[in-house]
């Protein structure tokens, strides 16, 4: 065994993991501004354990979730090395009134970092 471990983006282009039955225009929008080279669609909170393992990049999710949808996919990238932020590079909150959580990024190590150089205009 060895610990899971988020990947550098190859420099040919991020693999993003996208919904498989939720890739909506405006993700699609969002994934066409920046640097994907490939897409995965994925179920569920594994989209978070891909990228922990290292076989993907990010996860742009640009349509509603719950906080319980996304808590334990969260830690386990943070345990890799991963981070997740709203799409203005701001850390996820959890404990919002509603359970509700906005837009989000699920990055890998080194593309966390990246964030604000490919942010949306």
């Amino acid at each position: 065994m060895h610990p899971i471990t988020v990947r550098s983006a190859p420099p040919e282009g991020w693999r993003a993991i996208v919904c498989r039955s939720h890739l909506d225009p405006v993700t699609q929008q969002w994934i066409d501004r920046h640097p994907i080279a490939d897409l995965k669609p994925s179920g569920s909170s594994l989209k978070f354990c891909v990228i922990a393992k290292g076989e993907a990049d990010l996860y742009p999710r640009l349509a509603p979730t719950m906080e319980w949808d996304t808590a334990a996919g969260h830690a386990v990238l943070l345990a890799a090395g991963g981070t997740v932020t709203d799409i203005d590079g701001r850390p996820m909150q959890y404990g919002k009134p509603n359970y509700r959580n906005g837009d989000f990024i699920a990055w890998g190590t080194a593309l966390g970092s990246l964030q604000s150089t490919h942010r949306p205009t």
